[in-house]
């Protein structure tokens, strides 16, 4: 081929070939123009209309936020995330599988293979500098791949070389964690954060301490350092609104203490131990109700940890105070429930104050409060100790007012009920007397306080919410059956000495039909119309009883008796419906 017919193919392709590769580019550059509109919300404008001109407003309609959120490509999220993390742990193996043969072989002696960790560690770390403003999730792997090969470097020089002191390993590892909160401010990342949160709460465990100290002075060191590590990661929960730092940091902490106490703790230490976890007791209480009083508001997790350091620190206080005296755990749950009222007191006088959570610090101290009594009363004191906390509470509740405070009653007044059947309801023979013996000026201590309870709702039915109006009816209702409960144990067990079980049938069938009557009596009396209600059950009840039951089962003479007074009284029942038709 010639160069003139070689110079025509060149011409000819060149013409074919720039049409496709200026429409590429335009294409391209279209696309671009789009993403900038987007970027700057930049709309077409309307031309004026006839009704805009004569000064006639014209109609428009609002204008509506496109919710539309560009597309996410799983082949850049699999590659750029997924991949990338999988890639960082699968390096890592193979970099301590790859060090592990090395260390067998005997490739290198000890420092030279510290001091291989701690260049790879720097490596990482620099070149994650370098690239971060471009690369940003790619650098902060690099970061972590650096943070945990220095914290595995002076691990193994502690550990397994003996190389490097205890202390000097302490500092260093101290070091790593303190860079790697560097790193998380400089970077905000939460993940350098948990890093460091996990290498400085590992450290002192997984150290080895080769000279013995004093476990005292060992306790005191470990403290001081945990305190140390508390306020730079709550310093970085400040700055940065990760509350699940907070959680984690609480747990880890409470977590080493008791491991600590489980392996060195004798009564001598006692001072000291109480002393340390009060302190950090007091700094995650401080910590979360600032942040609700400066314009936070309460989260989950917040609300979390206030539970679960209280939870921790009267764990720690009893199981301490047990191993000294055991008698003074009620003090020691009176002591709580006075921190817990005097921190709802102050916070209360906050300006951004949050309702819940003084709920909450009130709540806890009730809930101390109530503990107090089984922990120095014995038997049917703890009911009726609980029955008339139940009662103020609830007075309480109606006098702030307060849902919460009323729900603790209702807990309570269930507790109490609950108490009292399960292990109040055994009889005493010992100087035992119907009718005026502890189980029943116990029932009827509790029967009274539900009327009361019910009688100032009542009187308050405005402070009640609509789910809370049915309420008072129903704590009538179970004082009523409360009190037909006793009466019936009380009765079966007066009659139990007797020698005729038939003796202890009638009396009950009567019991049942003269307290039913006695309620219908107040009932029309006081024209309460759920009284009489309840006297008629009861009244239901003592006739089933007679019909299927008594009759059949007792003798003779006792078939009459029970026959003619139950007769009698459901006559004189009749009677007075008769009489009062105006109820």
């Amino acid at each position: 081929m010639d160069i003139e017919g070689l110079l025509a193919i060149i011409i000819v392709g060149y013409f074919l070939v720039l049409p496709f590769v200026l429409l590429v580019k335009v294409i391209r550059l279209h696309r671009r123009i789009n993403e900038i509109e987007k970027f700057l919300e930049i709309r077409p404008v309307k031309h004026k209309t006839i009704g805009q001109v004569k000064g006639i407003p014209e109609k428009t309609e609002p204008k509506t936020v496109s919710a539309e959120k560009p597309a996410i490509s799983w082949e850049t999220e699999l590659g750029r995330k997924y991949f990338y993390w999988i890639g960082i742990f699968i390096f890592l193996v193979g970099v301590a599988l790859f060090l592990k043969h090395t260390f067998e072989n005997r490739w290198f002696n000890e420092v030279v293979k510290v001091i291989i960790g701690i260049v790879s560690g720097a490596l990482f770390t620099f070149a994650g500098s370098r690239i971060i403003a471009r690369y940003r999730q790619f650098s902060l792997g690099l970061f972590g791949i650096g943070t945990v090969i220095f914290y595995l470097s002076f691990y193994t020089a502690n550990n397994f070389y003996h190389i490097i002191p205890y202390i000097t390993a302490l500092i260093m590892m101290t070091l790593v964690t303190c860079l790697c909160v560097v790193l998380t401010l400089a970077h905000d990342s939460i993940f350098l954060a948990f890093i460091a949160l996990i290498g400085g709460f590992l450290t002192p465990l997984i150290l080895q301490n080769p000279v013995e100290i004093p476990h005292l002075t060992a306790f005191f060191g470990l403290a001081s350092y945990l305190f140390l590590l508390n306020a730079g990661f709550i310093a970085v929960n400040i700055l940065k609104p990760w509350r699940i730092l907070s959680v984690c940091a609480a747990f880890f902490t409470y977590l080493i203490l008791y491991l600590w106490v489980q392996e060195f703790y004798t009564a001598q230490f006692f001072a000291a131990a109480i002393s340390c976890i009060s302190v950090f007791f007091l700094v995650y209480l401080v910590f979360i109700l600032s942040r609700f009083s400066v314009a936070f508001s309460s989260k989950s997790l917040d609300i979390v940890l206030i539970v679960a350091n209280t939870a921790a620190y009267s764990g720690f206080v009893f199981y301490l105070v047990n191993s000294i005296s055991p008698d003074f755990k009620g003090m020691a749950a009176i002591a709580i429930a006075l921190i817990h009222t005097l921190a709802a007191f102050i916070y209360g006088k906050t300006s951004h104050r949050d309702e819940n959570v003084t709920l909450l610090l009130l709540g806890t101290a009730l809930v101390f409060l109530t503990i107090v009594f089984p922990l120095y009363l014995k038997n049917t004191y703890i009911t009726i100790a609980w029955v008339c906390e139940g009662l103020l509470i609830f007075w309480l509740g109606l006098r702030i007012p307060s849902e919460f405070m009323r729900i603790f009653g209702y807990m309570i007044f269930l507790l109490t009920i609950c108490r009292f059947l399960a292990f109040d309801t055994e009889l005493q023979w010992v100087r035992y007397t119907t009718f005026l013996n502890e189980r029943f000026l116990t029932g009827i201590c509790v029967v009274v306080c539900l009327f009361l309870s019910s009688a100032l709702s009542l009187k308050r039915m405005n402070v009640l919410k609509e789910q809370e109006k049915r309420f008072p009816a129903l704590l009538a209702g179970i004082a009523h059956v409360f009190m037909f409960i006793i009466l019936t144990i009380e009765i079966q067990d007066a009659c139990r000495g007797s020698t005729s079980r038939f003796v202890e049938q009638i009396f009950l069938s009567i019991s049942w039909a003269l307290y039913g009557g006695m309620l219908l009596a107040a009932g029309m009396i006081f024209r309460v119309k759920m009284v009489r209600y309840f006297a008629l059950a009861y009244l239901a009840l003592a006739v089933l009883k007679v019909i299927f039951f008594d009759l059949f089962s007792t003798g003779k003479i006792y078939r009459a008796v029970i026959s003619i007074v139950v007769g009698a009284i459901l006559i004189l029942v009749g009677f007075v419906y008769h009489r009062k038709k105006d109820l």
